[in-house]
């Protein structure tokens, strides 16, 4: 498709597709060698695969982490969430913005672990002012930890 709209001859086009593949595999990489790290510091041992299911609206997330590690979420319930994003921007969308909404109907906390130094993790504004508007009503709902890749 890309080679079609760009016009471009096929080898033009298979020297993009695998200049693409191979960065697409090194972030890949590198965003699970993050995962991996941050739940470790976190004191996580295990990485959760139990999915938490709203019944209304038949969406499902997966946190990276749940304090206790239960083998299954039941929705309601309050949790220990532990998640990992080792983005370049965290907007108010996804597993973060789920899990927050999440926690401010049911109760729980979020533990977010995101990269720091140099090239530190922006938040979007709405992203942000969620986050402080749950730490208003109870400190320490959303506890935001930097980290960078070892």
């Amino acid at each position: 498709e890309y080679q079609q709209r760009e016009g471009l001859p096929p080898t033009e086009a298979k020297e993009v597709r695998e200049s693409w593949e191979d960065r697409y595999e090194a972030t890949v990489a590198m965003g699970s060698a993050a995962e991996k790290q941050a739940l470790a510091e976190a004191g996580i041992t295990k990485k959760n695969t139990a999915a938490l299911k709203d019944p209304v609206s038949k969406q499902s997330v997966i946190p990276d982490g749940v304090r206790e590690n239960p083998k299954t979420l039941q929705w309601g319930d309050p949790y220990d969430f532990v998640e990992v994003k080792y983005w370049e921007y965290l907007s108010a969308t996804g597993n973060a913005l789920k899990m927050l909404q999440y926690i401010d109907h049911f109760g729980g906390t979020l533990e977010l672990w995101v990269r720091g130094g140099a090239e530190a993790t922006e938040f979007s504004q709405p992203m942000m002012a969620l986050i402080y508007r749950l730490n208003r009503g109870k400190p320490k709902t959303v506890t935001i930890k930097m980290f960078t890749l070892k």
